[in-house]
């Protein structure tokens, strides 16, 4: 049995939590939300990566990049453009800072 230090609490952010600055942190989080929304669209059609391809009307390549979250080279406008193709309502709710 390990002794536990310290416990952080979550900013809610994990990018945050890792020491990105928060306008970065800010747009990966936002970046890796969607992604997820559009692979969980993939899944429930069932679709395989080729078929995902045609659908949404990407390259194979993208399909793959955002199965395997790999994000950096990826715009959060082709993300959202993806999104919208894969049959989801974006909203954005922008708040204040307090």
């Amino acid at each position: 049995m390990t002794e536990i230090d310290a416990i952080h609490i979550s900013s809610g952010n994990v990018f945050s939590d890792l020491g990105f600055a928060p306008d970065d942190a800010a747009v990966m989080l936002i970046r890796i939300e969607v992604a997820a929304a559009i692979i969980k669209r993939i899944r429930k059609n069932g679709w395989a990566s080729t078929q995902a391809a045609r659908e949404l009307d990407i390259p194979e390549r993208l399909v793959s990049q955002i199965i395997n979250t790999d994000l950096t080279s990826m715009s959060l406008d082709t993300l959202w453009t993806i999104a919208v193709r894969s049959g989801l309502n974006i909203e954005l709710r922008l708040l204040e800072k307090d």
